[in-house]
């Protein structure tokens, strides 16, 4: 499947002049899919000079090449933000992002995210609404977003899909950013200890009080980066390649109940599965 990856870019890379590289994100880049029917999910992050994003021309124009060059691949939607295809029975995001970084390149790297990171908090924090530009802008944050789940330990990985898994079964009606939240807090509870039923306890506590959640890292901002209004907030569930986006503002009353019964009633059934387990 990886191969319709590259196919996918190298098709639209040789029919524009301006896609630079390549960010293969979603679970399969972070390597945190389930492998069910849902998932693997591929987002393609096609870094593009010269382009402010988001585009509505430049999404039609991968439209009308996927449509001529790919005729196999079906156009599930589209939107001003992505183009999203199914290819081989799998479902592809093609986003389109802003590129900051010179050079010609083709798959992207570590490298290249950083140099890419430090351009787009420049521009978000010389904006006149940084709140705004960091929406505008996110997707710019690709490698980092990546980068950020994809270098954690097996430990943490096996958490976040645990957590992952958890959430999926929870009937909430979808809001920008669930899954990544969900990843966000298991990230937080892996860290806290190697042995998963601790680390899950901890992610299930964390969702019980979510109301109370101070969760943030200093991977790729520092504190004082945070802006005072966001890094006050509570509950506060920070985007780590991004500290203009609390993940928390967009979780309804309603969600939030409903995470946190579930919580409560995991918790119940693992500590009487432990309890019984040393009877």
């Amino acid at each position: 499947v990886c191969s319709s990856d590259l196919r996918i870019f190298n098709i639209l890379k040789a029919n524009t002049r301006y896609i630079d590289r390549v960010c293969i994100s979603g679970s399969m880049g972070k390597h945190t899919s389930l492998g069910d029917a849902e998932e693997p999910d591929f987002d393609l992050v096609l870094f593009c000079n010269g382009r402010e994003i988001p585009n509505p021309t430049v999404i039609e124009e991968f439209r009308a090449i996927i449509g001529v060059k790919l005729p196999e691949a079906t156009v599930v939607r589209k939107n001003e933000h992505l183009l999203q295809i199914k290819l081989a029975g799998y479902d592809f995001d093609i986003c389109p992002a802003q590129n900051f970084v010179d050079g010609t390149h083709g798959i992207s790297d570590q490298s290249t995210g950083k140099v890419q990171r430090e351009q787009v908090y420049s521009r978000i924090r010389g904006s006149r609404d940084p709140i705004k530009a960091a929406v505008s802008l996110s997707t710019g944050l690709a490698e980092t977003a990546r980068d950020f789940m994809k270098t954690q330990d097996a430990n943490t990985h096996a958490m976040v899909r645990l957590a992952k898994y958890w959430n999926k079964r929870i009937p909430i009606n979808q809001f920008p950013g669930r899954k990544l939240l969900i990843e966000v807090v298991a990230v937080n509870a892996a860290q806290m200890t190697n042995n998963l039923y601790d680390a899950l306890r901890t992610f299930l506590g964390a969702m019980l009080h979510f109301e109370n959640a101070n969760c943030f890292f200093l991977d790729n901002y520092n504190e004082t980066n945070i802006p005072p209004v966001i890094r006050q907030a509570r509950p506060l569930i920070l985007d780590p390649a991004n500290p203009w986006n609390n993940l928390a503002k967009n979780v309804s009353a309603d969600a939030r109940e409903k995470f946190k019964r579930r919580a409560k009633c995991s918790l119940d059934q693992l500590n009487f599965k432990i309890g019984r387990a040393h009877v």
